[in-house]
């Protein structure tokens, strides 16, 4: 039987996306996609940009699922435009 270790948000809580996919990585998660809301937006508009990290079991079963946020200020057409504002480690329940 395999033991899954969960991460908490305690471990996850000061990392870069560097540090923090590394651990996640390195104790079995995955890296599983990504989401964002900057469409439904105006020029002004804050949205968030998610990048997903998952725990599976044996029957691929979802244990835990993390999620790094990285939040932007829409600044015109293209998304490299956009202003960064912040970015945190964030715990979905399962």
């Amino acid at each position: 039987m395999v033991n899954y270790r969960k991460i908490s948000q305690e471990e996850l809580e000061d990392l870069t996306l560097e540090n923090g996919r590394k651990l996640l990585l390195s104790v079995g998660y995955v890296e599983d996609g990504s989401y964002s809301d900057r469409d439904e937006y105006d020029n002004g508009g804050y949205y968030h940009y998610d990048q997903y990290y998952t725990l599976y079991n044996n029957d691929e079963d979802e244990l835990d699922r993390v999620s790094f946020v990285t939040i932007y200020e829409k600044t015109g057409e293209c998304s490299e435009d956009d202003k960064f504002i912040r970015t945190y480690w964030n715990s979905l329940y399962v």
